[in-house]
């Protein structure tokens, strides 16, 4: 039994770089296709380094020798093309935006730069609507609970003990009520959660200004 060979005609563009993306020799594409997909991949690659449209306009039209109308057409066939493997246009652009901003954070708490770090996790939450205004009350007592350990200085014994959070009993007496009162999960509205969250960032900026 022979197999159907592949006819290009039969499908589209965006079908036919699916296919090519997946086994190159199989599938191969014409030269002017080559050409597209070329700068479909030079149009990805900058956009997982965050490059915004007007620098991709730039470059692409800079190396490629293109028009602005066709790196615009490249820039939609690199979002539907590569945002169909990640189940829709919005997904791909989303996942991009978070890598970018996670990256982001993680070098400014390398650098133990508290502002920038509050300032990229704002945007994280705004990213997921985190900021809307909404009656929604995060209700942090239905979190995952975790076993957390820490060192507690006894004055006046000279020494330091550990403790289980999970495990009351095991917290000192003297120690207790306030140990308790600082680790008990609390029940705050979104809004009241942001608005918490930027007075710690505007306090951190203040500080360093001094």
């Amino acid at each position: 039994m022979s197999l159907a060979k592949w006819n290009p005609n039969e499908e589209t563009q965006t079908e036919r770089f699916q296919k090519h993306y997946a086994d190159e020799e199989k599938y191969p594409l014409s030269a002017k296709e080559k050409e597209i997909f070329e700068r479909w991949r030079a149009v990805y690659a900058l956009m997982l380094k965050g490059r915004t449209d007007n620098v991709i306009y730039s470059i692409i039209k800079k190396e490629f020798k293109v028009s602005e109308g066709t790196v615009r057409n490249d820039i939609n066939g690199v979002q539907n093309f590569f945002g169909s493997l990640e189940e829709s246009h919005h997904a791909f652009r989303k996942s991009q935006y978070r890598q970018f901003l996670f990256e982001g954070r993680l070098r400014a708490i390398a650098r133990n730069n508290d502002a920038v770090t509050l300032r990229y996790e704002l945007a994280l939450m705004k990213l997921d609507g985190l900021d809307k205004k909404n009656d929604e009350t995060i209700d942090f007592t239905k979190f995952e609970q975790h076993t957390y350990e820490m060192n507690v200085y006894l004055q006046g014994e000279g020494k330091a003990q550990i403790i289980n959070l999970e495990k009351p009993e095991t917290i000192p007496l003297e120690l207790r009520e306030s140990v308790m009162a600082a680790i008990t999960p609390k029940k705050m509205s979104a809004d009241e959660f942001m608005a918490r969250l930027k007075e710690e960032t505007e306090d951190v900026e203040a500080a360093e200004e001094l």
